[in-house]
């Protein structure tokens, strides 16, 4: 029994990681220039805020204050800076279990066992956000047609398992 308990190894690693920044975007269905895009960049038009993206419950469904943005008025850049909101924040828990075991009385040869689990708590750990709102019409009838606007889009990886027995000479 001795044999089998002792000598085991144990090492984890923990990954604590604030979200990248990131900027929402504004476009609009309608045609002409409620749509364009006056800074040029090609990436859609810059919002105008018009609350505070920080006021709001956190949920499954909001990671900010969705009624804070709307397309900025024909002709200007919007009101926002760069990089205002943040992708969720990630937590990592990656572990491994190791052992020799001497073959032999010289110990010159062994085996090696090794179980590594990557994320072994098996979380959700989300990785990207829905930062483009997608308004349907004109002022004041303006109607968000981007279903995935504030939520939770993708996620890491689930909790992987790995397997190694090596024999050493």
């Amino acid at each position: 029994m001795r044999h089998l308990i002792n000598d085991w190894v144990i090492s984890g690693v923990t990954v604590v990681q604030t979200g990248a920044p990131v900027t929402p975007s504004c476009t609009s269905l309608a045609a002409g220039p409620a749509n364009s895009d006056p800074s040029l960049s090609g990436g859609g038009a810059r919002c105008q805020e018009i609350a505070n993206p920080g006021a709001f419950q956190q949920n499954f469904f909001q990671n900010f204050n969705t009624g804070a943005f709307t397309v900025a008025p024909s002709g200007t850049f919007g009101n926002i800076g760069l990089s205002i909101l943040r992708q969720p924040t990630w937590f990592n828990f990656d572990m491994s279990l190791d052992r020799r075991i001497p073959l032999g009385k010289e110990g010159k040869r062994a085996l090696r066992a090794r179980i590594e689990a990557y994320n072994v708590f098996n979380h959700t750990e989300f990785s990207t956000i829905g930062t483009t709102l997608s308004l349907s019409g004109v002022s004041g009838t303006n109607t968000n047609t981007n279903t995935t606007w504030g939520q939770d889009t993708a996620t890491y990886s689930p909790r992987q398992l790995a397997t190694t027995l090596r024999f050493e000479f």
